[in-house]
């Protein structure tokens, strides 16, 4: 008997650098009839000249860019799903970047439904995560995932991927979706996306909060990684 055409989902997949996002986003991918691998850090990489210096430069610059890039992402994630596409998107969303990127895609009018959106966290242990990037040359791993379990609002499905291989770490996710779904009373509004020194001067006067700070640094010390080999 014919189950009917696969419902279209968005799930948003984090967690520090070597966490395992790309692989367990692109095992989901794979399993889905219609779907999108959506790398939201593709956005930044767009950017031919003014992208935010990776080190020494003002912290508004740089988190105004990153909030732009979370904001084109969500956009093509909301696009794909209105076109019957299941996206898999996955960036590095730590601190209060997490309930803000969530809350821009549940603010969506989206034609999939908002129970249809899911937030995945992987938390595998640092010391796994430093075996699986030993070239990572930014912050410690072991800071980067203080600010996840210390700064991180727990939203959605948290995972401990330590013992997992990426195809239990996908079974696990997919017989979990309920788990995932977000609660809308936990999101905020979404945050504007002002350039600095805009009239409106939204980003400039905001206090940005030090987990913040440090997920716009991991950033961009992650593009200079991938400046300096050309990848």
């Amino acid at each position: 008997m014919s189950t009917g055409p696969e419902r279209p989902r968005i799930i948003a997949i984090t967690g520090i650098p070597g966490a395992g996002k790309s692989s367990l986003a692109q095992a989901l991918a794979e399993r889905r009839e219609r779907s999108v691998h959506l790398r939201a850090d593709t956005f930044r990489r767009l950017i031919v000249n003014g992208a935010a210096p990776v080190v020494g430069g003002p912290a508004h610059e740089e988190l105004f860019q990153l909030r732009m890039h979370h904001q084109l992402a969500a956009d093509a994630a909301a696009t794909f799903s209105a076109g019957a596409f299941s996206v898999m998107v996955q960036d590095v969303f730590l601190g209060t970047a997490w309930p803000h990127f969530l809350g821009r895609l549940v603010d969506y009018p989206l034609a999939i439904g908002r129970r249809n959106v899911h937030a995945v966290m992987l938390a595998p242990r640092p010391d796994t995560v430093q075996e699986r990037a030993p070239a990572w040359s930014g912050p410690p791993l072991a800071e980067l995932d203080a600010v996840l379990r210390e700064d991180t609002p727990r939203i959605g499905l948290w995972l401990d991927t330590t013992a997992m291989g990426v195809a239990e770490a996908a079974d696990h996710v997919l017989a979990h979706l309920g788990e995932a779904v977000p609660d809308p009373a936990a999101l905020p509004d979404p945050l504007p996306v002002s350039a600095p020194g805009s009239p409106s001067g939204r980003v400039v006067s905001r206090h940005f909060s030090p987990a913040e700070v440090e997920h716009a640094r991991t950033y961009w010390t992650e593009e200079r990684m991938r400046r300096s080999t050309g990848a």
